[in-house]
């Protein structure tokens, strides 16, 4: 019998819901319509995949599952791209963060042996995520300081009015509250082992950091610049702590 730290609910959400190869038959959408031709995703594709599950706000269960069949053909694609051509593009695309050659370096990572690579990619990757997210709200609300908690901003209407409900919902489901993925509680309390958590939710998660919006714009519309996320986030206040 596997022993496992996890709970029942959390390792078979995590564990059970989350593939570890693409399957034609998920419900999810083909790589090619999923993915721009610079590896950003195609945020009006998944507008509609994920719109019977985007107005729930409590229970994540049903996106999680959803999100585990997109990771997986995100991070089937993404994997077959030469590493340094792929980590220079999500370098420029992920501008708009304060540190966007550490999330490229955690993409790259994840292509490596190192058996905690998915654990380490995912926490600095999340944490610079929560950086840069309060920045785009603190400049957004005009507000003193952010919500202490990650969960708190990941639900802040300033937020959604920026990035879109698709994406923030996709956010929330992976790193957001516990009744999602939660991965990167999951991963920062030492619950999960490093066999228990499989690179193309890691990848997958990775990829939704990047801006595909106008600030403003809903998920749907219309694809947006990531430099005008990378504008908007710059004229923050960023010495405040997230």
């Amino acid at each position: 019998m596997h022993k496992t730290s996890l709970s029942p609910g959390v390792f078979s959400l995590i564990t059970a819901s989350v593939p570890r190869t693409p399957a034609a038959d998920d419900g999810a959408p083909s790589i090619s319509d999923i993915l721009t031709q610079d590896y950003c995703l195609n945020w009006p594709i998944l507008s509609e995949y994920f719109k019977d599950v985007v107005a729930e706000r409590k229970d994540y269960s049903a996106g999680a599952r959803k999100c585990g069949a997109l990771a997986a053909k995100v991070y089937h694609q993404v994997s077959q791209v030469e590493p340094s051509r792929l980590q220079d593009v999500l370098e420029q695309n992920l501008s708009w963060t304060p540190a966007p050659k550490t999330l490229s370096e955690c993409i790259g990572l994840l292509g490596t042996d190192n058996p905690l690579r998915i654990h380490i990619s995912l926490l600095i990757a999340s944490a610079v995520l929560e950086r840069a997210l309060g920045d785009v709200y603190l400049t957004v609300s005009k507000a003193a300081q952010c919500p202490s908690l990650l969960r708190d901003l990941l639900a802040t209407e300033e937020l959604e009015m920026t990035f879109g409900p698709t994406a923030m919902y996709l956010l929330r489901c992976l790193i957001g509250p516990p009744s999602g993925l939660n991965l990167r509680n999951v991963l920062w309390h030492g619950f999960a082992a490093h066999h228990e958590v499989c690179l193309s939710p890691a990848g997958g998660g990775l990829q939704s950091g990047e801006a595909t919006h106008q600030p403003g714009e809903r998920a749907g519309e219309r694809s947006g610049d990531p430099q005008a996320i990378h504008q908007l986030s710059t004229g923050g206040t960023h010495g405040e702590s997230v």
